[in-house]
């Protein structure tokens, strides 16, 4: 899931990985 569109996309996926 990675949308460029969304600058909050990367927060978004590290908050996944931390999870």
């Amino acid at each position: 899931m990675k949308s460029n569109n969304h600058p909050h996309a990367r927060s978004q996926t590290h908050f996944l990985l931390f999870s």
